[in-house]
């Protein structure tokens, strides 16, 4: 049996609900003694995150279910790397000698990134962007007095001296790069000594080509904006996820006043990765069960095995057994007859001897024992027999036989019986007769009746004779028992039943409870009121038992009904009557596990026993849930899988509760933020959507895990826990797109993710940036500098960036949600293909389905038209859609 969920030790994420509750919470959980959910223990601390609302401890499973029960508490969470969830960023491929179009090598580095274009034209382009595609934009809101931080892979190290992101557009002027020490707040971070933030370890083709799309000053749109970089793992530190946010918050609050603006920079944080359970780490055997859409799919179980001792028993031997693995099943038990037979019984049958029926005997063909001694359960009336001939060869011979009955006393009930026989020549034959009926044994007890032998028998003798014991007027026990199949029975309400979770005798592990019932039951036709349900799954008439080990038809030795008999335990019980009067109902439930542990409340064997005043011989065996047995199971289809969203080979989106608190904190602190949607092709749904609550289990790779598979990915899911979420967070998730000559001018690129919680829509493919790697293309303003084409949805959210650093120079006080308003406001509407038009929003395998997605292209906002009137500026926002209309606010020309 597997006990780890009760020792093994694992970092667990603890996120509170309140800030104001840490402290009372850290002397709670860091002190002994605990009380109903906090653990009875000084709990080691793996990571305290002082600012934070998270802290991470070393908890047991069975502790971080009893956890959540705390008020104070709002999420208790295994660490992502123990739950096979790991975070990269969102690109599809990465090779320097290609351009925009499919079947093209890049090799020119003066190509520029084709989504400056499209964003600032707004119109879909007939050619795709193929060949020549000379144009001119004009940027008017370039990103001056933002603070764009790129939170990506480790690539800072060399971003003060790449041209893309000097001051000017021919690499001159000086960095816009700020090698800022994000480790300076360690103290309120980590709960660590300040140290040196180091730009100088590994570096990232990723985190280039994401900030020379957000500020490159020749493939970006924020040319003035400062650029910032962390990496999401703080340079390695914490192997469960970031505490980037933590440390964002902190740079942004702790800013000072723009004395140009007279207002703090906003800051601008991109994030073009997230949490994912990775192709290695899952595949379609891994999930054991599925709840779509509200119904749970269970794998298909091929064999359910029993597990321990199962049926109807005397005090020996089995009855009856049920008519079916109990799982989920009810059976109704009666029995009839008695254990005892009529007139006596024999106890043990001695070696060698051989019963039938009445009658127990013995052939002799040897020189016999000097003792045999057969045992008999009185009142009893018997008949004895000893015969015993020998004739030897040569040799004088002789015997003297006794038959001697005793009580359990040891005390004669008669004169024994005896006789001799002795030869006086060579070769005689000898021999003995002793037989005696009608013998009473009274009492009821148990009678030894005891054969004695003396014997000298010669030269080679040859022996011959019988011992026998017979009961007068036996009659057989004729124990009964029967198990009619009662289907699927729920057990009902245990309300108003008495509950106790304390044995009568012995403990959880080994122990029982001795249950008193009002009025009589028969069990094999003995009377009883008192029961006892032991702790190892087993109910005893007559008396309890606390065995555990060798669980058998004779152990315990009382007539019993055994559910998996083993070495179990239980938890709870609960007990009373129903009914009145005759028709009176004695109900008893046992709550246990499979395991010699557990906790009240969560068993995974869980029946009832219901006794009958009115049939005091039926009893109904009720079985809800029962781990005592061995189930095997076959997989999922891939087109079940397939039906229910999952996609075959792909990362999985997966949430991770602390960091989106952490989000949740950044948000408040005023930070804007947007993210990449992902490139498994996965649908993101939105609380109250069909697909929100969807989830699955992997309980063999990852035993006690849930993940919800269609609430996208942290950090870049929205949520909002008025609609049934988890957090409120706004956030911005941005899809792919492409532009390709064919039936679709513009769609979602085919790996791009999807649905509702897909906000906006960015060219993410095929896009050219800066780069680190040689294996880019020379920038012509210094060739030890690259660049390169990626391809992802880390791709498009650069965009989406690039252009909020842009609005957020314009408008620099406003929040993530006014800032998404205004974002999504100023769009372009129904640009994309979509598959799923007049379908629905659940087409999991259409590459070209946005699936409930808005189908909103990003826009650059332009501070003056291309043509007309050049004066005043349009700097206005959009007119409010609820609540007062009038003095008109101002908006933004939408282009």
């Amino acid at each position: 049996m597997d006990f780890s969920k009760y020792v093994k030790l694992q970092v667990y994420m603890v996120t509170l609900k309140d800030h104001t509750d840490l402290d009372a919470f850290y002397n709670d959980m860091e002190t002994p003694g605990g009380d109903l959910h906090i653990p009875d223990r000084q709990v080691g601390v793996n990571n305290r995150r002082d600012i934070s609302r998270t802290t991470e401890y070393h908890l047991t499973e069975q502790e971080a279910e009893l956890l959540k029960n705390d008020d104070r508490v709002a999420f208790v969470e295994l660490n992502p790397k123990d739950r096979g969830v790991n975070v990269l960023e969102s690109h599809i491929s990465q090779t320097a000698n290609f351009h925009k179009s499919q079947g093209e090598s890049y090799t020119n580095n003066t190509w520029k990134n084709w989504g400056l274009w499209r964003v600032w034209d707004g119109n879909p382009a007939s050619n795709a962007y193929r060949g020549n595609n000379t144009q001119t934009i004009k940027l008017g809101l370039t990103g001056k007095n933002v603070d764009a931080v790129i939170c990506d892979g480790n690539g800072g190290a060399v971003m003060d001296d790449h041209p893309e992101f000097q001051k000017n557009a021919d690499g001159s002027g000086g960095t816009r790069f700020y090698d800022y020490n994000w480790y300076q707040w360690n103290p309120q971070v980590t709960g660590g000594s300040a140290s040196t933030y180091n730009y100088a370890s590994n570096t990232s083709n990723h985190a280039h080509h994401v900030a020379g799309t957000v500020l490159g000053n020749t493939q970006g749109w924020a040319r003035d904006a400062n650029l910032y970089h962390l990496y999401y793992f703080s340079g390695g530190v914490n192997y469960n996820f970031p505490y980037v946010m933590d440390y964002i918050r902190l740079f942004h609050n702790n800013k000072g006043i723009n004395s140009e603006t007279k207002v703090k920079n906003p800051t601008v944080v991109n994030n073009s990765w997230g949490m994912s359970i990775f192709p290695s780490e899952w595949s379609f055997n891994d999930i054991t069960e599925v709840t779509y859409r509200g119904v749970v799919h269970q794998r298909p179980v091929t064999s359910i095995s029993e597990n321990g001792q199962y049926g109807v028993y005397g005090t020996g031997a089995e009855l009856s057994n049920f008519t079916d693995v109990l799982v989920n099943k009810a059976n109704r038990i009666t029995t009839s007859g008695s254990e005892t037979p009529a007139n006596g019984d024999f106890g043990s049958t001695p070696t060698g001897w051989t019963r039938s029926g009445a009658v127990m005997n013995i052939a002799i063909s040897a020189n016999p024992p000097s003792q045999d001694t057969v045992q008999v359960q009185g009142p009893a009336v018997i008949d004895v027999q000893y015969d015993l001939a020998s004739s030897s060869v040569s040799g004088i011979q002789s015997m003297s036989l006794e038959i001697d009955i005793r009580d359990a006393g040891n005390s004669p009930i008669q004169t024994s019986i005896t006789g001799t026989d002795a030869s006086t020549n060579d070769g005689e034959t000898i021999q003995v007769n002793l037989a005696q009926s009608n013998i009473s044994l009274p009492n009821n007890e148990v009678y030894n009746v005891i054969f004695n032998s003396t014997t000298s028998l010669g030269s080679t003798p040859t022996v011959s004779g019988e011992k026998k014991v017979t009961i007068v007027g036996y009659t057989a026990a004729t124990a009964q028992a029967s198990t009619t199949d009662l289907g699927t029975v729920a057990i009902a309400s245990t309300d108003g039943l008495t509950a106790s979770v304390t044995p009568t005798t012995g403990t959880n592990n080994n122990g029982y409870w001795s249950i008193s019932i009002p009025f009589n039951i028969s069990y094999i036709s003995q009377n009883y009121n008192t029961v006892h349900l032991g702790t190892n799954s087993y109910l005893t008439f007559g008396g309890g038992s606390t065995n555990s080990t060798n669980i058998s038809s004779t152990n315990p030795g009382f007539p019993k009904i055994m559910v998996g008999g083993a070495d179990r335990s239980a938890q709870r019980v609960w007990y009373g009557v129903t009914g009145t009067g005759a028709d009176r109902i004695f109900r008893l439930v046992y709550e246990g596990t499979s395991t010699t542990t557990g906790s009240v409340g969560s068993p995974t064997v869980r029946y009832e026993y219901k006794f009958y005043e009115a049939n005091p011989s039926r009893i109904d065996l009720i079985v809800e849930q029962n781990s005592n047995v061995t189930t095997t199971t076959g997989n999922f289809s891939s087109s079940q899988l397939n039906a229910w969203g999952f996609i075959s080979g792909q990362r999985i989106p997966v949430r991770v509760n602390a960091l989106d608190s952490d989000l949740e904190d950044l948000e408040q602190a005023g930070v804007i933020f947007c993210g990449a949607a992902g490139n498994g092709y996965w649908k993101h749904d939105l609380p109250g959507g069909p697909d929100w609550d969807n989830k699955f289990k992997m309980n063999d790779r990852y035993p006690g895990q849930e993940y919800y598979y269609h609430r996208g990915s942290s950090p870049t899911a929205n949520d909002n826990v008025a609609g049934g979420g988890t957090h409120n967070i706004t956030n911005i998730c941005v899809g792919a797109t492409q532009n390709e000559i064919g039936s679709f001018q513009e769609s979602r690129v085919d790996f791009s993710d999807h649905g509702p919680g897909v906000d906006i829509w960015a060219p993410g493919h095929n896009i050219v940036s800066a780069y680190y790697s040689n294996t880019g293309v020379g920038d012509t303003r210094n060739n030890s500098r690259y660049l390169g084409r990626i391809s992802g949805t880390s791709m498009a959210s650069p965009q989406v960036c690039g252009v909020l650093c842009c609005l957020a120079e314009r408008y620099p006080t406003l929040n993530q949600d006014q800032m998404k308003v205004l974002l999504q406001g100023i769009s372009k509407s129904d640009q994309i293909e979509d598959g799923t038009t007049g379908s629905g929003n659940d087409d999991y395998t259409d590459v070209n389905a946005l699936n409930g997605a808005p189908n909103l292209y990003l826009f650059y906002p332009k501070l003056r038209p291309d043509d007309g009137v050049a004066f005043p500026y349009i700097t206005h926002r959009e007119r409010p859609t609820s609540g007062a209309v009038y003095p008109r606010s101002n908006r933004t020309y939408r282009g």
